[in-house]
């Protein structure tokens, strides 16, 4: 089924949102697409494009109706990205920003906080940034080293650094994520914080160059012991160190979690048709340190038995030459792997076997080139640039 201008392959829209996503074509008509070759020329934030989305509601989808928003569904969002991305990244990177910045202050913001930044959030008035990548890191969570530090007044000192924020130039605040100093390793123990732009320590360097992707700049943040005053509230939410008292309702979840995770969950129940997701994980889900915490719910098969102890595929791997960690983190990050030699025709044996199997059970296989057209480029948002 295609797309129309009123259905969608999976789930119908109701009439008022309808008449927005229809308001944004014509906004992509008249003024948005028109104007995508001039905010491509220089990596200047596009305010004009931002403040036409502000003031026609496009901003507001990304938050509840009670502090300004308009409650609008995940699939809505995604159907006003998909129109804005078919002529303009930048106008479609500006609504993915504010969801990504302001998602994880609408899941884990105390009522207080949200009070006192959302409505300006949603009205346009304020901005905010997501600071989540790190050098030497990327967006691997569990590579993060930017740390807190408990502050003598009660509240923490934030230090480390972050790069690639898109926005940072603009922002009046940004979702810090960092470690406690000492505390665990790994994805564990991460936290957000709501940081000031202005506060004592926050530096944002010039804008770095980009290839293309103009209008959205991007530029390195630095906190050097930024003070975060546990009274005004400013924390969002993180991993408890001990399990809480509080309903699960009332639970902090992971940060990354709590940025994506509801946006696809809510998607998936618009288009079960109503089934409700709980992502909150249940009470019978115990709080631990690491994998080895986590209690073995049922096994399937039978576990051979071997008259030695096995060693794990990597260690062999290494052992023989085939596979290569180091390599592998230091040219993507943590958990991959370089191969050479047998592990390469593993892998391609690996990849032919899923290729069959799925081939015998009916699937079709496709190859497509890997040079494209200009429609298909604008097709994707990835021009104009």
């Amino acid at each position: 089924m295609p797309l129309t201008a009123d259905a969608h392959p999976l789930v119908q829209l109701v009439p008022t949102e309808q008449a927005l996503l229809q308001r944004v074509r014509q906004l992509v008509a008249e003024q948005i697409g028109p104007d995508a070759d001039r905010v491509a020329q220089q990596d200047e934030f596009a305010w004009d494009t931002f403040r036409l989305l502000a003031r026609e509601g496009v901003i507001a989808t990304a938050f509840p109706r009670a502090w300004g928003g308009s409650d609008a569904t995940t699939l809505l969002r995604v159907r006003i990205i998909e129109e804005l991305a078919s002529v303009c990244s930048t106008a479609a990177s500006i609504i993915t920003g504010t969801d990504l910045s302001s998602r994880p202050i609408v899941a884990g913001g105390s009522a207080a906080l949200k009070d006192a930044l959302l409505p300006d959030l949603a009205s346009g008035a304020k901005q905010a940034a997501f600071a989540l990548t790190e050098p030497g890191a990327g967006s691997d969570v569990a590579r993060l080293a930017c740390h807190y530090r408990d502050a003598p007044d009660g509240g923490v000192l934030i230090s480390g650094r972050k790069k690639f924020i898109t926005r940072a130039s603009t922002a009046d605040l940004f979702v810090a994520v960092a470690r406690r100093e000492g505390g665990p390793a790994g994805a564990k123990g991460l936290t957000a914080f709501v940081v000031p732009r202005h506060a004592a320590g926050v530096s944002v360097s010039a804008h770095i160059p980009k290839l293309g992707w103009n209008g959205v700049p991007i530029s390195m943040v630095d906190f050097d012991g930024v003070a975060v005053l546990s009274k005004v509230r400013h924390l969002i939410l993180g991993i408890p160190e001990t399990p809480l008292a509080a309903p699960p309702p009332a639970r902090p979840v992971r940060i990354f979690l709590a940025a994506l995770g509801p946006e696809m969950l809510e998607l998936a129940g618009e288009i079960a048709d109503g089934v409700v997701l709980n992502w909150i994980p249940p009470e019978s889900v115990p709080a631990g340190k690491d994998e080895k915490d986590n209690p073995v719910i049922r096994q399937t098969g039978e576990i051979p038995q071997f008259a030695f102890e096995p060693k794990p595929h990597w260690e062999i791997g290494e052992k023989l030459g085939i596979l290569n960690f180091e390599v592998g983190a230091k040219i993507s990050g943590s958990g991959f792997a370089f191969m050479k030699g047998a592990g390469c025709l593993l892998e391609r044996g690996l990849i032919a076997f899923m290729l069959d199997t799925h081939r015998e059970a009916g699937y079709t296989e496709v190859m497509a080139p890997y040079l494209v057209n200009r429609d298909s480029m604008q097709g994707t948002g990835q021009l104009p640039k």
